[in-house]
């Protein structure tokens, strides 16, 4: 314990839980690069910038109390620990509180003992106090779900390419193009493009240009996290667009050999089938570089983008390799209040769909709760849920957290009916359930 940790509460007689505050950062950093090893089995010492960057104000919402940690009071060392990451997220263009739960550990000799369950429940504490609607986050293969989370959102899908396959530039478009480094004045244009493009995303993490200055000048390069921003503009420096990449190859859960692009937008009127061939190739070279200077080999790049951008599709031939998909997890503690929440954009894919001005409840069964929603000419009026006991009277249901991949536009109704036999509706829940939940695509790139 530092001398100003903040005691919560014993777990037993030798494990504590604390609240952090500035002086735990370097014991913190040291914690997480240990658990966290490069695929080389040696520590990963960017933790070191990205703990220092949270606790020490180069982030525009984490405060220095904001991660939670367990020590074992014989020894005095950290033997679990996690944050909470508070933010803005959009569904539809409505503003969401959430609570961002992330970078989770604890040290092997102390697995299945219950302390990520324990700090769980102080952090969603934490996010219900501050009124954030849902929680998201990132991470192993089902573990997650045993916290009320369900894989609903995609994450990491795209497309990769080798240097064979990627489209020559031609001399008209080195001409027609340039990239370069973002700078300070380029932040406006950037911040408005960004929010453009999330127009078209179901969930999406606002940016404004504060946000994007933190980003580009504030946050440590060294962070796990920090991205590096291209501008793209014409020969007369009118800004095109933008891309943005990590500092360095992989990671290794996606390709530790390829360098990705994690957003890339051009402003409209801009062709995304004549800059593509640019920026595939710019990133090419970086990554080259990259790999050069620690005695690598880039075998290729890849855009992890939301798999309805326009770039995937001018790229089928150049980016022939799918990598792999992955998903976020998502938790909504209060199902009504969330959806009250969301009502108008509900109540918009209502009225352009064949349940225009619709009236009538429609009860839905989660199995344990029922979720009761009334409709007045196409206005939610009514979201209850209630215990469930059995009823007869549920026009839907879906067993476990499914609902959440119908909320989050992960799977369509049909989808999750194919996959789970106990997905049951009615004649009248399937086209309204439709009209209200179609399948969309989504990018949330977290603060």
């Amino acid at each position: 314990m530092s001398a100003n940790s903040a005691f919560l509460k014993k777990i037993d007689d030798n494990l504590t839980i604390y609240r952090s505050t500035r002086s735990d950062s370097e014991r913190l950093a040291r914690f997480y690069s240990t658990i966290f090893k490069k695929s080389d089995g040696s520590p990963d010492e960017s933790f070191y910038a990205y703990v220092d960057d949270l606790l020490n104000g180069k982030h525009p919402t984490f405060q220095e109390d904001d991660f939670v940690f367990i020590e074992d009071d014989r020894s005095g060392k950290i033997v679990s620990a996690m944050n909470l990451i508070s933010q803005t997220w959009t569904y539809g263009g409505i503003s969401i509180p959430a609570g961002r739960p992330e970078t989770v550990a604890t040290d092997p000799e102390y697995r299945n003992r219950g302390l990520v369950r324990a700090l769980f429940e102080v952090v969603h504490e934490w996010s219900r106090q501050r009124g954030e609607l849902l929680q998201g986050i990132t991470g192993i293969p089902y573990y997650y779900r045993l916290f009320g989370y369900e894989m609903c959102v995609e994450m990491e899908g795209g497309w990769r390419g080798t240097p064979d396959s990627l489209p020559a530039v031609t001399e008209r478009q080195k001409e027609s193009y340039r990239i370069r480094s973002a700078e300070e004045k380029d932040l406006s244009f950037i911040a408005g493009l960004y929010r453009q493009s999330c127009d078209r995303l179901l969930l999406a993490c606002p940016r404004p240009e504060e946000i994007w200055r933190g980003e580009l000048f504030v946050r440590s390069p060294k962070s796990g996290d920090y991205r590096v921003v291209w501008m793209i503009e014409s020969p007369q420096n009118e800004p095109l667009g933008f891309f943005l990449h990590p500092t360095d190859l992989g990671p290794d859960y996606v390709d530790e050999t390829s360098l990705g692009c994690y957003w890339y937008t051009l402003k409209p009127g801009v062709s995304y089938l004549e800059v593509t061939p640019v920026v595939l190739q710019h990133l090419l070279k970086t990554g080259q570089e990259y790999a050069a200077t620690k005695g690598k080999t880039c075998t290729g790049i890849g855009l992890y983008l939301d798999s309805g951008h326009p770039a995937y599709q001018v790229v089928e031939q150049s980016l022939p390799c799918k990598a792999h998909e992955y998903s976020w997890y998502m938790r909504v503690p209060d199902m009504p209040a969330f959806l009250r929440k969301v009502a108008p954009v509900l109540e918009n894919r209502l009225e352009n769909s064949w349940c225009s001005g619709h009236t009538g409840e429609i009860n839905i069964s989660f199995y344990r709760s029922k979720l009761i929603l009334g409709f007045n000419h196409g206005r939610l009026e009514k979201a209850e849920q209630v215990p469930f006991t059995g009823d007869t009277d549920c026009q839907a249901s879906f067993p476990g957290l499914t609902f959440l991949q119908l909320l989050f536009g992960y799977r369509s109704l049909d989808e999750i009916k194919h996959m789970f036999p106990d997905c049951l509706l009615d004649s009248l829940s399937r086209p309204l359930l439709n009209a209200l939940f179609p399948r969309c695509s989504s990018n949330i790139w977290p603060l």
